[in-house]
């Protein structure tokens, strides 16, 4: 379907079209598969407005985090600054409707940023190393060695929360964690006449899905030490919306990474003012 049926015609002169044009998909046009019209000229299938659509959206959207960030930092005296770290535990593990993996005990920890809006609202950030994946039992195996496949992300996660409590507090928070794989592989453990010889890695990571994309909700609670430090400890579970899959590992199903993770965290305020003499 050609595109003027929406917008207007981008027209181009079609004696300088080449054979083959690149587009943003990574695929790309043939000359003969171009609409032309009768002024020896092409207009541009509708797919492809849709990449330049999504161009000058991520425009955008990078001009709205600009000035989102160019407000906070306009307005950052007299307000509520946290940086942390978090660390603990991973129990990870992956949700398919054509097979159950089991899970395994990872690790996940990073730097932690959040802003209070008010003594009970906040938002906030971070930038978290994961250790994803998921682990299948060997019945040929009576010690109990089992294969691991390991997804390991650098996490954003964003988030929103509710705080109730003074000295002592309790909070939850919603959000969505968008993840870059840093690296993919896996273990399988080798036998020979049943016996048990060694572990076996594969790369995985030029295979799997590069992106991740999936929902937050944490439950925790914490003690303020003083009116600048604190800390907290918190259990939180995710799910992905997108599947690791792709057409070179595991085609025919999907596989989403799923997990809880139980963490103990410190975080230090940027302000010296305590949040309840800035609010009141």
């Amino acid at each position: 379907m050609i595109i003027d049926d929406f917008f207007p015609i981008f027209l181009v002169d079609s004696s300088n079209i080449p054979d083959f044009i690149p587009t943003m998909t990574g695929s790309g046009l043939k000359k003969d598969s171009i609409a032309t019209n009768k002024n020896n000229s092409f207009a541009f299938q509708e797919y492809e407005l849709l990449q330049v659509l999504n161009k000058y959206t991520i425009y955008y959207m990078r001009k709205i985090i600009i000035i989102t960030l160019t407000l906070i930092a306009i307005k950052t005296y007299g307000q509520n600054h946290y940086l942390g770290v978090d660390a603990g535990l991973h129990f990870a593990g992956m949700a398919s409707k054509d097979f159950k993996p089991s899970f395994k005990t990872a690790f996940a920890g990073g730097l932690t940023y959040e802003y209070f809006f008010s003594k009970h609202i906040s938002v906030g950030a971070g930038a978290v190393y994961s250790m994803s994946g998921f682990s299948t039992k060997n019945p040929i195996d009576s010690a109990g060695r089992k294969s691991k496949t390991n997804f390991d992300y650098l996490t954003i996660p964003l988030k929103f929360g509710f705080v109730l409590g003074d000295k002592f507090f309790g909070f939850v928070k919603v959000g969505l964690i968008p993840a870059i794989l840093i690296q993919a592989k896996e273990v399988v453990p080798q036998y020979n006449n049943g016996e048990f010889i060694e572990n076996e890695t594969t790369y995985l990571t030029n295979k799997v899905r590069k992106m991740d994309i999936g929902g937050v909700i944490e439950l925790g609670g914490g003690y303020n030490v003083s009116e600048r430090c604190k800390i907290k400890l918190s259990l939180a579970y995710h799910h992905s919306f997108s599947s690791v899959t792709t057409d070179n590992y595991y085609s025919k199903t999907t596989m989403r990474n799923r997990g809880i993770n139980l963490s103990l965290g410190l975080s230090w305020a940027l302000s010296s003012k305590p949040l309840e003499d800035e609010y009141e």
